[in-house]
């Protein structure tokens, strides 16, 4: 067994838990998916919660990332980035593992709970910044405070995800689309997905 194959475990894990949610995906799921026994994956995670922890981690390791690297852009720009990410999860037919999480929280250990919410903080973090930014550079426009507009972002996207599922990939666009013209954004979903 080899880092490699822990690694691919996590990345079916994460896979799985935005396309069924993490109550609803099993470890034998994800040994049908790489031909490995589910013995396999409890060598490296000897629980669900353990793995559901290190996709979590994954993912806060991921969006710090992106958030260091956007430190580099106008606040447009980082947006943009941003709702790209969204965009790609709709294109999958994934939510985002935010929302999926989120919406099982209370069924969920309490490891993963606080996991959940360190990544939710780094995410808003991350979003206020930009707004804060955008607003300052004049890319952006929207009364009140940043980390109030930046709670209200990561909702729309987050809850676009779950209406593309049911009413189709349009829904994503349009709810998104009037969320930018709200903030002066002057582009589109359709725009920089071109």
């Amino acid at each position: 067994m080899s880092g490699h194959t822990r690694r691919h475990i996590v990345v079916k894990a994460d896979a799985a838990i935005r396309q069924k949610g993490y109550n609803a995906f099993r470890f034998s799921d994800i040994a049908e998916a790489m031909s490995i026994r589910n013995a396999a994956i409890h060598y490296y995670f000897p629980s669900k919660s353990s793995l559901g922890e290190a996709v979590i981690e994954d993912e806060i390791r991921r969006v710090e990332a992106e958030r260091i690297d956007c430190q580099k852009l106008t606040g447009a720009f980082g947006l943009q980035k941003l709702i790209r990410v969204f965009a790609a999860h709709q294109r999958a037919g994934e939510v985002c593992l935010n929302g999926a999480l989120a919406g099982e929280f209370h069924t969920l250990s309490t490891a993963m709970q606080e996991k959940i919410t360190k990544l939710q903080t780094g995410i808003l973090a991350w979003v206020t910044a930009m707004l804060e930014k955008g607003k300052a550079e004049g890319s952006l426009h929207f009364e009140g405070e940043a980390g109030d507009r930046a709670l209200q972002f990561l909702a729309i996207l987050t809850g676009s995800l779950q209406l593309a599922r049911a009413l189709g990939a349009e829904a994503f666009s349009r709810v998104v689309n009037r969320m930018l013209k709200d903030l002066g954004a002057g582009w589109t979903v359709e725009q920089i997905n071109n």
